[in-house]
């Protein structure tokens, strides 16, 4: 993931994940080491945008704003909405616009026994977080990541991420079967490289 931030245009990635939530120091580094007068900021985690909005006072000199991503799919799509000829302000409401057509979905085991939304989970079930809400729960990858696919509309495209703990053979198996149970739907697969989540979906 942080190759393809960087490939989108991030000038710093600021390394986090499920337990290590970077503080105000390390954002307000990554802001300048920048050598920029705006700087957008996309925190990727409900929890790190709390954080990611204390910057801004701190910057001397900076100006720095958050567009709210809440998961590295809604990163990615604002990034791809940025425009480098354009104001901070412009660009902001660009990328505000981007990830309000993105559902991110985090499909990882739960480590412990627990009931979350009327749903009886047990650890080392597979659940399917979409959008900070736990919505589908069973035991194996392809039948939840399916259910999570059937919620709502069907998306026009999907991006499937692999972490590090799956290979890519095994996540080309899954997107093929994906496939054929969704034939109007497109597919795609990188590595993303992530810890803790197998998998990381993009639904657009």
């Amino acid at each position: 993931f942080r190759d393809i931030l960087r490939s989108l245009g991030a000038d710093e990635v600021v390394p986090g994940g499920q337990t290590m939530n970077p503080s105000i120091e390390d954002l307000l580094n990554a802001v300048r080491a920048c050598n920029a007068k705006g700087v957008v900021l996309l925190p990727n985690n409900g929890n790190v945008i709390l954080t990611a909005q204390q910057v801004d006072a701190l910057a001397e000199d900076i100006s720095v704003r958050v567009v709210p991503t809440r998961n590295l799919p809604q990163g990615i799509a604002a990034l791809l909405a940025y425009d480098s000829s354009a104001e901070l302000a412009e660009n902001c409401q660009r990328m505000e616009d981007a990830i309000r057509t993105v559902r991110g979905v985090e499909i990882t085991r739960a480590v412990r026994d627990s009931t979350t939304n009327g749903k009886e989970i047990k650890t080392g079930d597979v659940i399917a977080i979409v959008d900070d809400e736990i919505t589908q729960v069973g035991e194996e990858y392809l039948p939840v990541i399916d259910a999570v696919l059937r919620e709502g509309s069907a998306p026009e495209l999907v991006t499937l991420y692999h972490g590090e703990e799956v290979n890519t053979a095994t996540a080309e198996t899954l997107v093929d079967a994906l496939r054929q149970a969704h034939p109007k739907v497109e597919f795609e697969l990188h590595e993303g490289g992530q810890e803790h989540y197998p998998y990381v979906l993009s639904l657009e």
